[in-house]
């Protein structure tokens, strides 16, 4: 809710809103907010970077992606293993469990187009992560693996056009969806893929 927060809705349609000890989200442009099962929020900003925090407790806050600040977080994904994802424009982001760093994977480090609008996973391993250029495909068990070793080897396929989609222009300001038959539904310039 701008400039009151994260808000919810409880019973009787009434919002509440949530309060953390130190509340910076106030003042923030909230670009997703999702409560992962250990009651911690992640809250993801268009410029102030990356919240994470339990309510009526001080949020960590990720001000820099890749050692800049004021770059859009579009969104988080939280995998089984309670690695925490993030789309941003510098690329694709991760907190590992039990880590206090991010990690990004840039262009440096493979990634077809640095600004992914979205983290999705489907039931094979695999990343999603719509772009201006098209969608990426990627495996996170190679992604986790080049991270431990970055000898090992990530292989990213760009799908655009020439592999059948409509229009490689995907959109950020609207989220990706897997939906109940486990398809992948993203938002397009030229309409739903």
């Amino acid at each position: 809710v701008v400039g009151r927060g994260v808000g919810s809705f409880g019973e009787g349609d009434s919002l509440r809103y949530i309060k953390f000890k130190n509340n910076p989200v106030y003042t923030t442009f909230i670009s997703s907010a999702k409560q992962r099962k250990n009651g911690e929020w992640v809250i993801t900003s268009y410029a102030s970077g990356i919240y994470i925090g339990k309510e009526n407790e001080d949020l960590l806050h990720f001000p820099t992606i890749a050692g800049v600040g004021g770059v859009q977080v579009f969104g988080s994904y939280e995998d089984a293993d309670h690695n925490i994802w993030f789309a941003t424009a510098k690329g694709l982001a991760v907190l590992r469990k039990n880590k206090d760093s991010l990690n990004v994977l840039e262009i440096k480090d493979g990634l077809p187009y640095s600004s992914c609008f979205e983290v999705l996973e489907d039931q094979f391993g695999y990343f999603w992560l719509p772009t201006n250029l098209g969608v990426i495909k990627v495996s996170r068990a190679e992604i986790l693996a080049y991270l431990d070793d970055q000898n090992k080897k990530i292989d990213w396929k760009m799908l655009d056009e020439g592999d059948g989609v409509v229009n490689q222009q995907f959109v950020g300001a609207r989220h990706s969806i897997i939906g109940s038959d486990k398809k992948l539904y993203f938002p397009n310039i030229s309409g739903l893929v």
